[in-house]
């Protein structure tokens, strides 16, 4: 997989999902507090974040893949020292010349790909509405994090593994009624990017009190 990197767009995707977020009247009052990584052997590796979902999901929102690539991948180059970043479009470049990709074994995948570590996102459940309701916007994610290295003991087992789940608005009993989905979007991935990249270095995070 070709590993060049052009990340001024990213950078922009992510600091636009910022502003959308500040920009919501309902996130006025916010605590900060600082927050460790949880695994810190990424620094300095050649790194591929595969995203991953199911059909169904993937139909209702077809871009859900290309986004999650693009925002955790941003803020990995970014804050991760050392990180050479595959940009998530030759990622999934990749993935679409490859279909049947998750049915490989780790190691063959990570030989295939040709970096030294992914991150693998595999998103169990992604929505932008209260269920059964079109009209309350409120944004939820689940996604399994794993990251898999070509040099582990077992190249065949991840290396490192968690489960991050977000909801936008947060700390709020009901949703949103005259919000655009896009805005939920850019709130709700903001949200997940922040904690899923964030499991990989120390970060800093805001959270409405």
């Amino acid at each position: 997989m070709n590993n060049r990197l052009s990340w001024p767009a990213l950078a922009a995707v992510v600091a636009l999902a910022v502003i959308a977020l500040a920009a919501c009247s309902h996130l006025d009052q916010i605590e900060r507090f600082d927050v460790s990584a949880e695994y810190r052997g990424l620094e300095n590796k050649t790194i591929a974040v595969l995203v991953s979902a199911d059909e169904f999901l993937l139909f209702r929102h077809p871009d859900v893949q290309e986004q999650i690539g693009r925002v955790i991948s941003g803020r990995i180059q970014e804050n991760l020292e050392g990180a050479r970043v595959v940009h998530p479009d030759l990622v999934v470049e990749w993935q679409e010349q490859n279909p049947y990709w998750q049915t490989l074994l780790y190691s063959e995948l990570i030989e295939k790909v040709g970096t030294e570590a992914i991150v693998l996102v595999d998103v169990a459940s992604y929505q932008l509405h209260e269920p059964g309701n079109r009209y309350e916007k409120r944004g939820a994610i689940t996604a399994n994090i794993g990251v898999i290295e070509a040099h582990a003991p077992d190249a065949d087992d991840f290396t490192y593994f968690n489960t991050v789940s977000n909801v936008f608005p947060e700390n709020m009993e009901e949703g949103l009624i005259y919000e655009e989905d896009e805005a939920i979007q850019l709130g709700l991935l903001t949200l997940f990017s922040r904690d899923a990249a964030g499991l990989f270095y120390d970060h800093l995070v805001e959270r409405k009190r």
